[in-house]
C-alpha cells in the first residue's frame, strides 16, 4: 500500500484554522462533564464534542461539504447489520433492544462528528497542524503537572488521583498518546528526546501504567537503535533505584491481587470468555455487555471490596467489550484494526527516519490509529470516547488518501526514455 505522494502530487492545502481548540474540546469536554458530576461516562461529552465539530465544519464555507448522501448510506448499512446481529443474539440470550437502538442514535451523532473532524483536519494547513498539536501536547503536559502538584484540583475527595479536568490520569494519557507519537515522529531527534524525557518524568510522578506503555511505543516508533540504547542506559538505572511498589502491584497477574485496576482488568478478560461461551462465539449484541449481570469471579470480588459493580458495561478495556458483544465478528474487526495499525506504524517509522514524506495530516491519522491500541488493550471506556472519535476520523482520512493515490494514473514513458517510475 502506498504511504505518500511526492510533493508535486500533494493537493494544495487550505489555510484552515487553529486546531488546538478542536483537539482540546474533544479531549477535555467529556472528562469535564464527568468531573463536575453532569454525566457518569464519557459518552455524552464525546457526542457533544462531535456536535461542536459538526457545527465548526458547517460554519467554514471554504471547507469540503459534508457528504450527506454517502454518510446516510453507510450509516443505514451499519445500523441494519447491528440490528440483524441483535435479533440473532436474542435467540441465544436476553437483549435490551431499547438500549441498543438508543446507542444507534448515539452512533449516528458520533459518526457525523468523526466525518466533520476528518474534513476539518484535511482542510487545515500543515503548519497549523504542527503548531496545533504541539500546543495541545503542551496544554496536556501543563494539566498533568498541575495534577502532580495537586494545584487547581477542585474535587480531590471524589477524584483522588485526578488531573483536572480529567477524572483519572489514564483518560489524559489515552488522548495524549497520538499527539505525543505524532509530535515525536515529525520532530528532529533532539526534540524527540526532550518530549520523551518530559513524558517519562510525568509518567514517573503520576505513576500510570498506560503512560509507561505509551512512552515505550513512542520511543520504538521514532528513535534509532543507538538512541533507544542511550535512553535505556539513562532510564533503567533510574527505574531500578525508584520505588516500584505501584507498578509491581499493577503487574501482579497471579490472581491473588486485590488491586482495583488489576481486578477490573481480570474482570474484562473473564467477561470476554464468559460471553463467548454463553453465545457460542456469536456475541451478546451491540451495547449488551454487563446489562444482565455476570458471574465473573473478579466482578464478585470487586463488589465485595467496593459494594458496587465496576466497569461491567465497558469491560475495562475496549477489546473485552468488542469481542464480548460481537464474538467472531469482533475478532474480525480486531484483525482489520491490527492490519491498519501495522501499516500506520510502518509509515511512522519511515517518516521519523526521513524515508517518507506523506501529507502531515496522514501522519497525524497514522498516529491516532496506532495510539488507539492503548485504549483497545489497556484501558477503555466503551465505544463513545474522545480517542474513538479521533480514530474514526483518522480511518476516514487514511482511506480517502489511499483511494486518491490509487486513482492517480501512472505516467507512461516518453519515446526513447526508460520505463516509468511509479509515484
Amino acid at each position: 500500500m502506498p504511504v505518500g505522494l511526492p510533493s508535486r502530487n500533494v493537493p494544495a492545502r487550505r489555510p484552515g484554522y487553529a486546531i488546538t481548540p478542536l483537539l482540546m474540546c474533544i479531549a477535555m469536554l467529556p472528562s469535564l462533564l464527568m468531573y463536575v458530576g453532569a454525566t457518569t461516562s464519557l459518552s455524552i461529552g464525546t457526542l457533544l464534542a462531535a456536535c461542536i465539530a459538526f457545527a465548526m465544519q458547517q460554519s467554514h464555507r471554504r471547507l469540503e461539504r459534508f457528504p450527506l448522501r454517502s454518510f446516510t448510506r453507510y450509516l443505514l448499512i451499519s445500523c441494519a447489520a447491528l440490528s440483524v446481529h441483535l435479533l440473532l443474539a436474542r435467540a441465544l440470550g436476553a437483549v435490551d433492544f431499547a438500549r441498543a437502538f438508543g446507542s444507534m442514535i448515539m452512533l449516528a451523532i458520533g459518526s457525523a462528528g468523526a466525518v466533520s473532524v476528518a474534513i476539518l483536519l484535511t482542510g487545515t494547513s500543515d503548519t497549523q497542524i504542527r503548531a496545533g498539536t504541539r500546543k495541545s501536547l503542551f496544554a496536556l503536559g501543563v494539566v498533568a503537572t498541575l495534577g502532580i502538584l495537586k494545584w487547581l484540583q477542585p474535587d480531590t475527595q471524589t477524584w483522588g488521583k485526578s488531573a483536572f479536568p480529567f477524572t483519572e490520569p489514564s483518560h489524559l494519557a489515552l488522548f495524549a498518546a497520538p499527539i505525543l507519537i505524532f509530535t515525536c515522529v515529525i520532530s528532529k531527534p533532539s526534540t524527540r528526546i526532550c518530549c520523551l524525557g518530559a513524558a517519562l518524568l510525568i509518567t514517573a510522578l503520576l505513576q500510570n501504567v498506560t503512560l509507561v506503555a505509551i512512552c515505550i511505543v513512542t520511543a520504538v516508533l521514532c528513535l534509532r537503535i543507538w538512541h533507544l540504547a542511550l535512553v535505556a542506559c539513562i532510564v533503567v538505572p533510574a527505574v531500578l533505584g525508584a520505588d516500584l511498589t505501584y507498578y509491581l502491584d499493577r503487574l501482579d497477574f497471579s490472581g491473588d491481587s486485590q488491586n482495583l485496576s488489576n481486578l477490573v482488568y481480570f474482570q474484562g478478560w473473564q467477561l470476554l470468555v464468559e460471553s463467548l461461551e454463553a453465545t457460542r462465539g456469536f456475541g451478546r449484541g451491540f451495547q449488551q455487555l454487563g446489562v444482565f449481570g455476570t458471574n465473573a469471579p473478579a466482578a464478585e470480588l470487586l463488589f465485595f471490596l467496593m459494594q458496587d459493580y465496576l466497569n461491567l458495561l465497558d469491560g475495562g478495556f475496549t477489546l473485552s467489550k468488542l469481542v464480548s458483544e460481537f464474538g467472531i465478528f469482533g475478532m474480525a474487526l480486531l484483525g482489520f484494526y491490527v492490519r491498519y495499525a501495522l501499516q500506520a506504524a510502518a509509515l511512522l517509522r519511515r517518516v521519523a527516519f526521513g524515508l517518507a514524506r506523506p501529507p502531515i495530516v496522514l501522519a497525524l491519522a497514522a498516529s491516532s490509529i496506532v495510539g488507539y491500541a492503548f485504549e483497545l488493550l489497556l484501558r477503555g471506556s466503551g465505544y463513545f470516547t474522545p480517542t474513538t472519535l479521533l480514530l474514526a476520523a483518522s480511518l476516514i482520512i487514511w482511506h480517502r488518501h489511499h483511494r486518491r493515490v490509487r486513482a492517480i494514473p501512472l505516467t507512461g514513458p516518453a519515446k526513447g526514455s526508460g520505463p516509468a517510475v511509479p509515484h
